[in-house]
Formats: C-alpha cells, sequence, structure tokens
C-alpha cells in the first residue's frame, strides 16, 4: 500500500517526468497490487478464521487504498494531456475496487 503512495508522491513532485516513466511506475503499482494482494487477504483469512472481522479490519484499507487511486488519477488528469492520460493508463478506482475485494 505504500507503492501507491509513492507512486502518487512521485507523480505530484515530479511531473516533468516522461509520459513512458509515470506509466512504468503506475502499471509497476498495480502489478504489485494485484499479485499482492490475494496473498494479504489469504494470510488474514488464515490469522484471523474470522470472515466479519477480517471485512471490518480490511475496509479502511481498501478505502485508504482506492483513495490514493483516486488522487494519482486526479493528479494526472491535472498534469498531462488527454493523450498523455490514456498513454498512462491510470488503473479507474472501479478496477481498484474490483481488485481488492474480499474472497
Amino acid at each position: 500500500m505504500l507503492v501507491c503512495v509513492l507512486v502518487c508522491v512521485l507523480v505530484c513532485v515530479c511531473a516533468w517526468y516522461s509520459v513512458g516513466k509515470v506509466h512504468e511506475a503506475v502499471m509497476a503499482n498495480f502489478k504489485v497490487l494485484e499479485t499482492k494482494m490475494p496473498e494479504v487477504l489469504h494470510l488474514m483469512s488464515l490469522y484471523l478464521a474470522n470472515r466479519e472481522l477480517e471485512c471490518i479490519l480490511f475496509k479502511p484499507v481498501k478505502e485508504g487504498v482506492v483513495s490514493t487511486y483516486r488522487r494519482l488519477s486526479a493528479i494526472v488528469s491535472a498534469h498531462y494531456s488527454a493523450e498523455e492520460q490514456a498513454i498512462i493508463a491510470c488503473p479507474s478506482t472501479e478496477q481498484i475496487s474490483a481488485l481488492i475485494v474480499m474472497p
């Protein structure tokens, strides 16, 4: 989750970065989220073994990740043209929400 924040800061501070570099950072972050989230959810399930408690504890994490991607999308929209935004291909909040659902 820290990676999401780092990507957001990277884009905000380094708005002059090339579109390709921003795309690489966003995609690398998305890939980490895509590969690690199922593992985290599985381990949390094994540790807690209580579906209701898992949902309660995971809700702020999910909201934080979705919020970070929402801010990242706003930053990209503010600093890059529509064509550059298409190249960057920042995932939508809906895609992120769908990715990090409790199994």
